[in-house]
Parts: C-alpha cells; sequence; structure tokens
C-alpha cells in the first residue's frame, strides 16, 4: 500500500539513533551533575543519572535532543523544585567553557544543554520516599512546582505498546505544522486511539489518529496513567487544542500522502 510504505519510509529517514549514555564524551558532564546533586558531598543527595524521555521509548526524532536524561533526587534535597530546576540551569551555565557548553536554554520541565555536537535534555526531579520510580518534576508552563509521575511507567508503556511508528508519525506531522502538542499528551492520545486495533498498517492507523485529533480530541479528558490527579489534558489551551483538530482536517483532506506526512 502507497501509504504504508510512504510512511515506513519517513520515519525511517526521520527517527533517531539515539546518544548513549555510557559515551565517553559524556563522562565529565556526568561527573559535573553528580557534583552539583550532592552540593559537594559524597553520595547525598543523589539518586542517579537515567535515560528517559523519547530518547529511553524509542521515539526521538533527529533534530531534537539526542539524550534526554532525568537526574534522579532524594527527596531530602533542599529546595523547592523551582529553585532546583534554575540551581542547576546556573550551575551549567557557570560551567559551560569547563564542560564544553555552547548554548544551555530553558525548556517546559527540562534544560537543554548544546555540547559538542549533541543536544541534550536534562531534567531535575525528586524521588518520592518508599516509592518505587515516582518523581516530582517543576514544569514551567504555570509554574506549577510539583507534578507527580512515574516515568518508568510512560517508558514501558511505549515500549510494549507496539505502536513506534504511528507514535513518529504523529510527531513528524506535528513538527511538520509547528504545533503546540507535548510528547506525553500525543503519545497518551495515540494509544488510546489504536487501542485494540491492528498493527503493521501505519496508514490506517494514522488516518485514524488524524480522525480522533479533528473530531474528538478538543474535548477530552486525558489524565496521567502513573498518577490521576496529573491532568495531562491541561497541558494545553483550549485554543492550542483547535489548532491541532483544525490542522488534522485539512491533513484528511490531502490527496497524496506525500502532502501529508513529509
Amino acid at each position: 500500500m502507497e501509504g504504508d510504505s510512504h510512511i515506513l519510509k519517513i520515519v525511517r529517514q526521520k527517527k533517531l539513533k539515539p546518544l548513549k549514555k555510557t559515551d565517553p564524551r559524556l563522562k565529565p558532564l556526568l561527573q559535573a551533575i553528580n557534583l552539583w546533586a550532592d552540593g559537594g558531598l559524597s553520595g547525598t543527595n543523589n539518586s542517579g543519572i537515567k535515560v528517559s524521555g523519547s530518547t529511553a521509548k524509542g521515539t526521538a526524532l533527529k533534530g531534537k535532543a539526542d539524550l534526554d536524561l532525568l537526574i534522579s533526587l532524594k527527596n531530602s534535597k533542599k529546595g523547592t523544585l523551582k529553585k532546583i530546576y534554575y540551581s542547576l540551569y546556573d550551575f551549567l551555565g557557570k560551567n559551560k567553557k569547563q564542560l564544553g557548553i555552547s548554548k544551555r536554554r530553558k525548556q517546559n520541565v527540562s534544560i537543554r544543554i548544546y555540547i559538542n555536537e549533541f543536544k541534550i535534555d536534562l531534567v531535575p526531579a525528586k524521588k518520592q520516599p518508599e516509592v518505587d520510580n515516582w518523581h516530582t518534576i517543576y514544569v514551567r508552563k504555570g509554574d506549577k512546582s510539583r507534578t507527580q509521575t512515574n516515568i518508568d511507567l510512560h517508558i514501558e508503556m511505549v515500549k510494549k505498546s507496539g505502536r513506534e511508528t504511528e507514535i513518529l508519525a504523529t510527531k513528524i506531522w506535528r513538527d511538520n505544522y509547528k504545533l503546540d502538542f507535548p510528547s506525553i499528551y500525543l503519545e497518551l492520545i495515540v494509544l488510546e486511539t489504536l487501542y485494540g486495533k491492528g498493527k503493521n498498517q501505519p496508514a490506517l492507523n494514522f488516518t485514524r489518529v488524524l480522525e480522533y485529533l479533528s473530531k474528538d480530541f478538543v474535548g477530552r479528558r486525558v489524565l496521567d496513567p502513573g498518577n490521576s490527579n496529573n491532568i495531562i489534558s491541561k497541558l494545553l489551551t483550549k485554543t492550542e487544542k483547535l489548532k491541532i483538530a483544525a490542522q488534522a482536517k485539512r491533513t484528511l483532506k490531502e490527496k497524496y500522502w506525500v502532502n501529508k506526512l513529509w
């Protein structure tokens, strides 16, 4: 089928082969982050640095972060999450020459740094005591200082879903039209839309996602599977959602696949 071959081709072209955390070029950065996390002490505040986000899920695109890292801090780490976030940002600025950082940028929950030829997203988070894999993170949009979630659950959901191609295609579509559509929100929509549907039919499934976005998306309440108190659909305003829905409608009207996804 023409649509299937087109989507698979575009996804192959744009899927990122992530940078590995074990890459020796990252050693100075990881050592510096550990020092920052522990405040100059030995192992008191740092629970570990782990690969997270799209690079851990296998849904990262070229041109985005080459590696997503979650800096897991013990709950005893002093300061609010907002203060911790800006403390890391300042630390990276003060040590940018030593670490080879050419630029740093505040994002919604992460700090992006440009080091060597790589883009790396760093997310500082507090690990909840006596609860496996639960973290609280700072969200700059809306200045929410305590958004609690199970990041490992998100990773496993996507990796086990078998929907990597459809998620990547939807992300590429989002980026083609420069839509504000957070990845966690997008992923949950794709998983919900395609629940129980057949696999190995990317064109049909991508069309189903566009149809859902055009008709049912705006009013749909989407919850974080790791924390029902965290309403993912609140990440976007109604105006932002309507923009996504309108573009989905326009894309569905395109006759040729080359005009739907590129």
